[in-house]
């Protein structure tokens, strides 16, 4: 499992001091090391900001994400089929729950009905007031669908909107889950320096808000110096990681 790891978050099975490949610095076997490199393992995950929400709402998410994590998935899409059938829930709280339902296909890794349910609670938040909020929202998610599945042209398309949107109505975690892929993509088209100006700001966003989310940041930023050639970089990158995962207990 570490070395899948490793290999998608483009690191050997031990880091190397420059391009001399005789001199381990660390030892990712540790186990610390291994809970540190399983955290860094990014798979976009559905996220929106329950801030503001109805109590229905909130409490609704709470359900799915308790049964989700239970792997009770069967569960939840019950749950998610009969609040969206109930007539007395408005357009925007179907929105809502139909993005709980692509959430819930996505941890099954059904990309088709992830999509498929993302275009659902489009058709239905629209109905609503919220016209801006929905569509910002629904392009983040596209973006997260299409990195997971490496069609990064297509996850890219919806970055540069939301960028010029100024990324309004994304909750702290989505802003920068979105311009960490920004940077990522950068760094797969060799685009180094504006990756590492991505990176940074991604990493700025979560220190003011969300610290604990930093390790997601610093995996790509260790891949990033890795193919960088900067050792220095790297290796004083990674101890501030250890040291952010020992401090939030990851």
């Amino acid at each position: 499992m570490t070395n899948f790891i490793l290999k998608n978050s483009g690191l050997s099975p031990c880091s190397l001091k420059g391009r001399d490949q005789k001199e381990c610095i660390f030892d990712v076997n540790q186990p610390l090391l291994k809970r540190l490199f399983i955290l860094f393992f990014f798979i976009g995950l559905g996220v929106i900001s329950l801030r503001g929400q109805s109590e229905k709402i909130i409490q609704l998410e709470e359900m799915v994400s308790k049964y989700n994590d239970e792997q009770k998935y069967e569960k939840s899409i019950e749950v998610l089929t009969d609040f969206i059938d109930d007539p007395q829930t408005s357009s925007h709280e179907r929105f809502y729950a139909y993005l709980y339902k692509s959430y819930t296909y996505k941890r099954l890794f059904n990309y088709p009905k992830t999509l498929y349910y993302i275009d659902e609670a489009y058709k239905e938040g629209m109905k609503s007031e919220h016209k801006e909020e929905v569509n910002n929202n629904v392009m983040a998610e596209k973006s997260f669908v299409y990195f997971d599945t490496r069609e990064y042209d297509k996850a890219e398309q919806f970055i540069k909107k939301l960028r010029t949107a100024g990324y309004k109505h994304l909750p702290v975690t989505t802003k920068a889950w979105i311009i960490m892929q920004e940077g990522y993509i950068n760094m797969l088209n060799k685009n180094y320096l504006d990756a590492e100006k991505n990176l940074d700001e991604a990493a700025v966003i979560l220190e003011d808000g969300e610290p604990h989310n930093l390790p997601n940041i610093y995996a790509k930023k260790l891949e990033l110096y890795n193919r960088m050639f900067l050792p220095e970089k790297r290796d004083s990158l990674f101890h501030i990681a250890l040291a952010n995962a020992k401090k939030y207990k990851k």
